[in-house]
């Protein structure tokens, strides 16, 4: 069974990584974590919250679930910009030109 299809629909029900890690047979919580990545970039909505004690989750359904989705994005997004901006002095000090680089070198 994937991690998607234990997740229950809404925020407020969200299960820990510490608790998904175990349901799921997982070692570590870092071992849950690549296996979210791989199923998120597989295609998989799976939504992650710091609020209620934080966790992961599916969206619900109807308005609830678009407004969970859209928290989840632009969290996500935020921290993609946190990690290219961290970049910067990298690339500076490897003399990469800014804007020669782009997101697909990245991934």
């Amino acid at each position: 069974m994937s991690i998607f299809e234990r997740l229950p629909k809404g925020e407020e029900n969200a299960i820990s990584s510490s608790n998904l890690a175990k349901q799921c047979g997982y070692k570590s919580i870092r071992d849950l974590r690549a296996k979210v990545a791989a199923e998120r970039y597989a295609g998989a909505p799976i939504l992650s919250t710091a609020k209620h004690g934080g966790g992961y989750f599916r969206a619900d359904d109807g308005e609830k679930g678009q407004q969970e989705l859209e928290a989840c994005r632009r969290t996500l997004a935020a921290k993609a910009r946190k990690l290219f901006g961290a970049l910067r002095p990298i690339n500076e000090a490897l003399g990469v030109v800014p804007g020669q680089a782009d997101l697909d070198s990245y991934l």
